[in-house]
């Protein structure tokens, strides 16, 4: 019987959901398709029984992650509000990550973002407090006088597009406008008193 080659070995691991999990698959499979990673010592370790994690490829998919996100503010289709909303969120998570992103050479810094994104477990999302923040900055555009008139278009057309999207015979819907009339109501009362 002839010794089976390295790569060989590898497709196997990569193949065995029984005995190898999910985590040492991946990273076998990484270092098979990938010049970065030792292959041989990567099968070596999963044959003898060890937990591989895969770093070499969740650091390509957070690397590749935050590229795409850098890459989204060169990109002139992309409307300004949106990069706002953007560096604004990038903004708020590294603050509370303790994490520079931004260099004042070069930019944003590609393995800062990469591991900002590590740090909340690859996920980056805006939470309802973040979302209501958003909506607080773009009703300050919107009513802010000195906004140049192109500025006050686009972030007005995206807000009425998000208007159209709403069901509004919706129950949330009618709540929130019957909360947004009586929010009105009261402060037409405080200025008159």
């Amino acid at each position: 019987m002839a010794k089976k080659t390295i790569k060989q070995r590898a497709a196997a691991i990569i193949a065995d959901e029984r005995t190898y999990d999910e985590s040492t698959r991946e990273a076998v499979y990484n270092a098979l398709t990938s010049k970065a990673a030792d292959l041989t010592e990567c099968v070596r370790r999963a044959e003898a029984g060890e937990t591989i994690l895969d770093l070499i490829g969740e650091q390509a998919k957070l690397d590749f992650a935050a590229q795409s996100i850098i890459d989204l503010f060169v990109v002139e289709e992309v409307p300004g509000f949106l990069k706002l909303a953007i560096e604004a969120a990038l903004d708020r998570a590294a603050e509370l990550a303790g994490v520079t992103i931004w260099e004042e050479e070069e930019g944003y810094s590609l393995r800062a973002m990469a591991d900002l994104f590590a740090m909340t477990g690859g996920n980056f999302s805006l939470r309802k407090s973040d979302g209501a923040e958003l909506a607080d900055l773009l009703s300050k555009i919107l009513r802010h006088p000195s906004v140049p008139t192109d500025l006050f278009n686009v972030v007005g057309e995206a807000v009425n597009s998000l208007n159209d999207a709403i069901d509004h015979d919706s129950p949330e819907h009618i709540e929130y406008a019957l909360r947004a009339f009586e929010r009105k109501e009261k402060e037409g009362q405080k200025k008159s008193a």
